[in-house]
């Protein structure tokens, strides 16, 4: 760690059924469908978030099953089947998952992967023969934690290709450990899914789950295939459109030029905003980041490079833009849900022995600082598009003129850490999926930063305040 850092100071600078097409908007849990238009995920709030009021606001408002929301009394057992092994073990300590339901359970969160996204509720139970089935009353399952646990388990073991992005989480309902169990599962961009156990693949229909035939499996790939293809062109199109702008101006001989960006970009087409420009709620932000190291515990302020301004409209989004010397900062979210920060310096090379000249050297915080901004941009994004489940891919590049000097975290202009080759430094693709992730994402690419320039930092947790 000591190779990274210098001192401890900053850096140098509603529901809407089916059938009854009713929108249901109370409350704090949010929209499932509406007329007209792609189904987005069921419960808006962060999995994290949710607590018990929220799901007895599910039996106040009377939700029903559909395409993207299930309920199930208990673990699923056989018919004739006369002891819930789960409720009722023959034993205090023989609570067991069958296979014939933890199948039954994991078929749900396939089809949902497959088809929409969804959330699938463990607990609650529904008014008999009510088709589809209506939320009745919270039926809260014994040791709520251990079975939320064990389901995770399975799903890692059961599912293939592996749902990375599958949350799951119990919500205590008392203080003797029951409560509902909640798996979340966001559409998937690796999709078809199948049930390893039964070799089947599952979709939604309304509110069923249902297998799929092979002209279906077949349709899902060529889509799939189609929407990766998709998202690597707009990709590319954002990597081309700042090239051309890193490039603009004047390249003065004796300037060296050190350029960032960071592209953000929904894996699915659910993302779309009808207005960004002059909606301050979904502007890109650029606030200082206060950073803590563990396992040492040192802080660190990582201020934003430059304050983007002079806010104007292009063409289906809103972008700011900001000037200083021979910097530039340029930061933009889209309609389709793109976010995307671009920074430009150029260092006038110092004359032959000029020690007290301003090194030309890439400042880490500013790198840093951009990225955490980035990926609380599109939280807000999703947030106002009301799918909070989709997935984001995030492109990091650097690119420079000639090698250049990497600080170490603190900011000491002369004793650089390493350094960054010349040309475009491209990083690994991340998914950036909910607020409860980002802490590993932010230690995969802090990681990832430091290996760039030689530094071993496995040992390193950021923790982003």
């Amino acid at each position: 760690m000591n190779r990274l850092i210098h001192g401890v100071g900053g850096d140098a600078a509603g529901l809407v059924h089916a059938d009854q097409r009713v929108c249901r908007a109370s409350g704090s849990l949010g929209l499932s469908r509406m007329e007209g238009t792609q189904a987005v995920p069921m419960i808006r709030k962060p999995l994290a978030d949710i607590v018990q009021d929220d799901l007895e606001g599910l039996i106040r408002d009377g939700w029903f099953e559909d395409e993207q929301l299930d309920f199930k009394a208990s673990i699923p057992h056989k018919d004739g089947e006369n002891r819930d092994p789960w409720r009722n073990p023959p034993t205090p300590d023989g609570r067991r998952i069958k296979e014939y339901g933890r199948d039954q359970l994991l078929a749900t969160v396939v089809a949902f992967a497959n088809s929409y996204g969804g959330d699938l509720l463990i607990g609650v139970r529904e008014i008999a023969a009510s088709q589809p089935g209506r939320a009745e009353a919270l039926d809260p399952l014994p040791d709520c934690y251990d079975c939320a646990r064990r389901i995770s388990q399975a799903a890692n073991e059961c599912i293939e290709p592996p749902l990375a992005a599958l949350q799951v989480r119990a919500v205590a309902t008392g203080a003797d450990g029951a409560g509902v169990v909640i798996l979340r599962t966001p559409h998937s961009r690796g999709a078809p899914h199948r049930l390893r156990t039964v070799k089947d693949c599952y979709h939604r229909v309304r509110h069923e789950t249902l297998s799929m035939t092979m002209r279906q499996i077949q349709d899902l790939t060529l889509s799939v295939s189609r929407g990766l293809d998709l998202l690597e062109k707009r990709i590319a199109q954002s990597r081309d459109a700042f090239s051309r702008w890193a490039q603009t101006g004047v390249a003065y001989p004796d300037r060296s030029r050190l350029c960032f960006r960071v592209t953000a970009i929904p894996v699915t087409d659910d993302v779309y905003l009808e207005q960004v420009h002059n909606v301050p709620a979904i502007r890109p932000g650029y606030r200082a980041v206060q950073l803590q190291l563990s396992p040492d515990g040192r802080q660190f302020g990582l201020p934003f490079p430059l304050m983007p301004g002079q806010w104007r409209p292009v063409i289906r989004g809103t972008q700011g833009e900001a000037q200083a010397g021979t910097r530039r900062m340029r930061t933009a979210v889209y309609c389709d849900g793109a976010v995307s920060y671009e920074y430009v310096a150029e260092f006038v090379e110092p004359a032959q022995g000029d020690v007290a000249a301003r090194p030309f050297a890439l400042y880490p915080g500013w790198h840093f600082a951009t990225v955490v901004n980035a990926v609380e941009t599109l939280e807000r994004v999703r947030q106002a598009a009301a799918v909070p489940s989709v997935e984001y891919a995030l492109e990091i590049e650097l690119v420079m003129s000639r090698n250049v000097p990497v600080l170490r975290m603190g900011g000491d202009l002369f004793d650089p850490a390493g350094e960054l080759p010349v040309g475009a430094n491209l990083y690994p693709r991340y998914v950036v999926g909910s607020a409860d992730t980002w802490r590993d994402t932010y230690r995969l690419m802090w990681r990832d930063f430091w290996n760039s320039i030689g530094i071993e930092a496995a040992s390193d947790d950021p923790i982003v305040g």
